[in-house]
């Protein structure tokens, strides 16, 4: 994934969720959610938002960063958590993770 800047907040983050079977159906599910990590704690877990025009066989959830999620500079690990209508957790991607690198930027601000 290519860096983002230091309080860049304006271009939101869009994955499309896969497992062997192509793109995930979201349509049942209750909540996804966006969980980053740096080297020791947890930066941002909060909802992703899912394009209800595209819920089925799609995969697709966008989630749009607060000043406070890209504040500092670092790699982060990715992961998109969601909980099913039936209770049950799939996570993605199933086998690592997606990165995140956060940049200076050259004012500060």
């Amino acid at each position: 994934m290519k860096p983002r800047k230091r309080h860049d907040t304006a271009n939101p983050v869009t994955f499309t969720l896969s497992d062997k079977n192509g793109a995930v159906d979201l349509s049942t599910a209750t909540s996804v959610n966006f969980i980053m990590k740096g080297p020791t704690t947890v930066k941002v877990n909060a909802a992703c938002d899912v394009d209800v025009d595209q819920v089925a066989n799609k995969g697709k959830c966008t989630y749009t960063f607060a000043d406070a999620d890209v504040n500092t500079s670092g790699n982060y690990r990715v992961e998109l958590q969601v909980v099913w209508g039936d209770g049950t957790q799939s996570t993605f991607p199933s086998g690592g993770y997606e990165q995140i690198t956060i940049i200076e930027d050259l004012d500060n601000a």
